[in-house]
């Protein structure tokens, strides 16, 4: 047999543990393709509760950056995927194995977020414009407090027509591109083995996407006015 992926489904993978899933994880390099069923395990397990994690990590920073937390998660996430293998525990019992992941998890968590921080430049303020999300430096608001609030709120209700794999894609190619195109090409292998999809998928994912969350923006903005 060629690989492991040839002897492995993902359903033999549900039923392994934590550790077998991490070990399975770490044959990115030599077996992508069963290290790839066992990332949909891992995501399946943890990522409901990462996402929790990321929320709290990013919780003193949320007005600096919309879309933060799901930033943070999809880079933490990726980087699990790709140190599976620097992963270790003491553990046997299975509750504490999940614990200490998720342990591991919020440290990489906190170190994603100080490199995001560095990133973020102190005059820059987000704004809602045709094209969503894009980072503008300078901008002159009369009340940048409320106007601030609103756009962050319009915008979060826009996101939230997405369903997962909708919002991460589309986070992810604005995070890298200021408007969404020319993306690297490791970023985009890099949302592509997120996600599990092939290339003409994402490009697909993040238009129809895209489309969504302007349709929705669109219609808050004619439905609402932020309060004087």
């Amino acid at each position: 047999m060629d690989d492991a992926s040839s002897f492995v489904s993902l359903n033999d993978l549900r039923k392994e543990s934590t550790l077998t899933i991490m070990e399975y994880m770490a044959m990115n390099k030599d077996e992508p393709s069963v290290a790839n069923l066992a990332f949909n395990v891992f995501y399946e397990r943890f990522s409901s509760a990462f996402m929790v994690t990321c929320e709290k990590v990013c919780g003193p920073f949320e007005c600096l950056y919309d879309g933060l937390a799901e930033v943070i998660f999809n880079n933490a996430i990726l980087n699990a995927y790709l140190k599976a293998g620097q992963f270790n525990t003491t553990n046997k019992d299975s509750q504490k194995v999940d614990n200490d992941v998720k342990k591991w998890l919020y440290g990489i968590a906190n170190t994603e977020m100080y490199i995001e921080l560095r990133k973020i430049k102190a005059s820059a303020n987000l704004s809602i414009v045709e094209d969503i999300l894009v980072l503008e430096s300078n901008i002159d608001h009369e009340e940048p407090l409320i106007a601030e609030c609103y756009e962050k709120e319009i915008l979060e209700q826009a996101l939230e027509t997405l369903n997962d794999k909708e919002k991460g894609v589309l986070l992810m190619c604005y995070q890298f591109s200021e408007d969404g195109k020319n993306i690297p090409s490791d970023v985009i292998d890099r949302i592509n083995t997120i996600f599990n999809i092939k290339e003409p998928n994402r490009r697909q994912i993040k238009k129809r996407a895209l489309e969504k969350v302007q349709q929705q923006v669109n219609y808050l903005l004619s439905k609402t006015k932020p309060k004087k």
